[in-house]
């Protein structure tokens, strides 16, 4: 399915367009005609198949659709600041051009940047710590957020941020539209989901586009020889391009300054 044929904002189509968007993926095909009718959802898709404009393209249709209210009715919670700024340039795209405002709460950033826009903006982006934060000190409103997004649900579980998003729904309306984004479906996530969605639409999407593609290893090394395996790997056993993952930025800048000295 094209994005033409969902009848959405012009402005919002152009936008999108301009992203070089044109088929639907397979989450987004059943995402944002549920999102856009209102219904809370769980989706559960694999990392790279579209989640994030999966509930971000319905999301900015329905406040285009909306008369502008003077306090943000879209919360959508990130596990980590990186992610939300990630988010926010994604969603800016899509709303530019339009009267919608966003903003991002996240930790490593002044109070008062972050707040410069509060008062006029529609959607807030935020990690769990930042907005109760904020709350904390009644220096954010959420009594008008009638959609909530989690984002990245899983990671957030992960990080251990149960108690901290149980707060924060505890603070919203009960009248809202929730939606549950994760790359994976684990127990701790029932427990939340049975609990505040409701009647929800499940759409999963599994990795059989990946099934076949990939081949998984894993190698046990002591610490110290880290480095000298990635080097062997790359010279012996990786013939194309490499993406390397590490915990940390300082990791990765070691291995970096690693790879260019060898």
């Amino acid at each position: 399915m094209n994005f033409s044929a969902l009848q959405l904002n012009g402005r919002l189509v152009s936008n999108i367009q301009k992203q070089q968007l044109t088929t639907l993926t397979a989450v987004q095909e059943q995402a944002i005609p549920a999102i856009i009718a209102g219904k809370d959802c769980l989706v559960i898709a694999p990392t790279g198949t579209g989640k994030t404009e999966a509930f971000a393209i319905p999301i900015v249709q329905l406040l285009l659709e909306k008369e502008k209210r003077e306090q943000p009715s879209v919360l959508i919670l990130l596990p980590t600041r990186q992610l939300c700024i990630q988010t926010k340039n994604r969603i800016a795209k899509l709303i530019e051009g339009t009267s919608l405002e966003l903003v991002c709460f996240y930790g490593g950033s002044t109070y008062e940047s972050q707040l410069k826009n509060y008062p006029k903006a529609q959607l807030i982006l935020a990690t769990p710590g930042r907005l109760l934060d904020f709350l904390g000190q009644q220096l954010v409103d959420l009594n008008a957020v009638d959609t909530l997004v989690i984002d990245e649900f899983d990671q957030l579980l992960d990080l251990g941020f149960a108690l901290e998003i149980n707060k924060i729904m505890q603070a919203l309306s009960a009248q809202r539209q929730s939606i549950f984004v994760s790359a994976t479906r684990t127990p701790e996530m029932d427990k939340i989901i049975h609990k505040r969605l409701k009647n929800p639409i499940e759409i999963i999407i599994g990795d059989q586009l990946k099934r076949g593609k990939i081949s998984e290893y894993v190698l046990y090394v002591d610490k110290n020889d880290k480095k000298n395996l990635i080097r062997y790997l790359l010279e012996n056993r990786i013939k194309s391009q490499v993406l390397i993952f590490a915990r940390t930025v300082h990791a990765v800048e070691r291995i970096g300054t690693d790879l260019h000295r060898n």
